[in-house]
C-alpha cells in the first residue's frame, strides 16, 4: 500500500507521467545512479511528498476529506483537509517547522511522530501517530528500489503485481468495487503480460535469426517487452471503452444534445430581441444631428460585432445539437459537454435560463466520469 502512495507521490512531483510502469523504472534507475549526495537529495525531496499522501491518507482514514492541489508548488500548503490547507513537513529537524511559521504564521502543520514532540504545546502543529522519518524514508528508497529492479527484465512477472497493487488501491479508495478491480486486473494484467511477452518472444527471433550479440541482445528484449506491453495496454484499453463505456458516452453525449438545442433556442430568443433594438437604434440615428449620429453609428458597430458572435455560437450550439461529438475535437464527451457550456455562456444565455438541462448534463456527465474511473479508463 505504501509502495502504491510512493509512486503517487512521485508522480506528483514531476510533471512525467511516472504512472507510467517504463518512465517510473527510467526515473528510479536515473536517481540510483546518481553520486551518494545527489541521491541522497533527490530523495530527500521526494520524501516530503510521500509523507503527504501518508499524511492525506491517514485522515481519509479518520473519516476527513482531504484532496491536493493541482500543482505541487502551491503557496505555503500541501493538503487540504476538511476545507482547511496544512503544510505538511518530514524531518529529525524543528527548524524546518519553524521556517515555515516564519513565512506562514496562520498555516497549521502535519508532522511525522518524531518531530511532533518537539512542537507538543504548539496550536498549529499536529503529529501523525504511527509515521516516522524513517518510515518514510524506507518507503521511499523500497519504492525507488522496486522500480529500477523492473529494468531487470522481470516485466512480465511484475505487470500481474503492478495491476494488482493499482486495482485493489482503487478499490480501497471507494474509486472502483470489486467488479471492476476484478476486470482490470483480469484484463490489464493479461494485456500487457501478454503483450510483454509476445515483444520479447519476437525480439528473442530477431536476435536468433539476426546474430545480435552482446548489449544489443540483452536491451532488445527489454525494449520489444516495454513496447510489447504498452500496446498490450492500449488494446486492452480500446477495449474495455467498446465493452464498459459505450451506454455512458452515449447518454453523455444525448445531455450534450438536449443542452445545445434549448441554447440555441435561448440564442434565438437573444437575437430576436437584438435585432429589434438594432432597428430602433438605426432609426434613432437617421434623424439625429452628426454628432449624435456617430456616436449611434458607434453602438450600432457594435451591438452588430457582438450579433455575429452570437450568431456563430448559434451555429455552434445548432451543430453541437445534431451531432455532439462534432464539439469534442477528438478529446472526448466531457470536452463536448464543457464546450457546449462556454459556447452558450459566451452568447449570453444564463444557467438560470438551462438548469434543467445543466442538472442533467451534470448528472450524466457525474456518471460517466464514475463509471470511466471503475473501469480504470482516463474520463475525458
Amino acid at each position: 500500500m505504501r509502495d502504491e502512495l510512493a509512486v503517487r507521490a512521485f508522480d506528483f512531483a514531476r510533471s512525467a507521467d511516472l504512472q507510467d510502469i517504463y518512465r517510473l523504472a527510467q526515473f528510479a534507475t536515473e536517481i540510483q545512479a546518481k553520486p551518494a549526495a545527489a541521491m541522497a537529495g533527490d530523495v530527500s525531496q521526494l520524501q516530503g511528498y510521500v509523507f503527504e499522501r501518508m499524511a492525506g491518507l491517514f485522515f481519509e482514514r479518520q473519516g476527513a476529506e482531504v484532496y491536493f492541489p493541482e500543482t505541487s508548488n502551491h503557496p505555503g500548503a500541501d493538503l487540504c483537509i476538511n476545507g482547511e490547507w496544512f503544510q505538511a513537513k518530514c524531518s529529525t529537524s524543528p527548524a524546518v517547522v519553524l521556517r515555515h511559521f516564519e513565512r506562514y504564521p496562520e498555516v497549521p502543520v502535519v508532522v511525522n511522530e518524531d518531530l511532533a514532540p518537539h512542537f507538543a504545546d504548539h496550536p498549529l502543529v499536529m503529529g501523525i501517530p504511527g509515521i516516522t522519518s524513517e518510515t518514510v524514508r524506507a518507503s521511499t528508497h523500497q519504492a525507488l528500489s522496486d522500480a529500477a529492479d523492473i529494468l531487470d527484465f522481470e516485466i512480465c512477472i511484475y505487470m500481474p503485481v503492478s495491476t494488482a497493487s493499482r486495482a485493489a488501491f482503487a478499490w480501497f479508495r471507494g474509486e472502483t468495487d470489486l467488479v471492476g478491480a476484478a476486470t482490470e486486473l483480469a484484463m490489464g494484467s493479461a494485456g500487457r503480460a501478454i503483450g510483454a511477452g509476445a515483444g520479447k518472444a519476437a525480439a528473442a527471433g530477431v536476435i536468433l535469426a539476426a546474430g545480435v550479440a552482446g548489449w544489443p541482445a540483452i536491451i532488445l528484449p527489454l525494449a520489444a517487452a516495454v513496447g510489447g506491453a504498452v500496446g498490450g495496454r492500449s488494446a486492452t484499453t480500446q477495449l474495455k471503452q467498446l465493452i464498459f463505456g459505450r451506454s455512458y458516452v452515449s447518454a453523455l453525449r444525448s445531455s450534450t444534445s438536449a443542452y445545445c438545442r434549448q441554447a440555441a433556442v435561448c440564442v434565438e430568443r437573444i437575437l430576436s430581441i437584438s435585432a429589434d433594438q438594432l432597428s430602433f437604434w438605426q432609426h434613432i440615428q437617421r434623424r439625429a444631428s452628426r454628432e449624435w449620429a456617430a456616436i449611434f453609428q458607434d453602438w450600432i458597430e457594435r451591438l452588430q460585432d457582438h450579433r455575429a458572435r452570437q450568431k456563430l455560437a448559434l451555429s455552434r450550439l445548432r451543430g453541437g445539437a445534431a451531432d455532439p461529438e462534432a464539439l469534442e475535437e477528438g478529446e472526448g464527451p466531457i470536452h463536448g459537454a464543457l464546450r457546449a457550456a462556454k459556447v452558450a455562456g459566451a452568447a449570453g444565455v444564463t444557467s438560470r435560463e438551462l438548469l434543467g438541462e445543466a442538472r442533467a448534463l451534470s448528472a450524466a456527465a457525474e456518471q460517466y466520469q464514475r463509471a470511466m474511473r471503475r473501469h480504470f479508463l482516463n474520463p475525458r
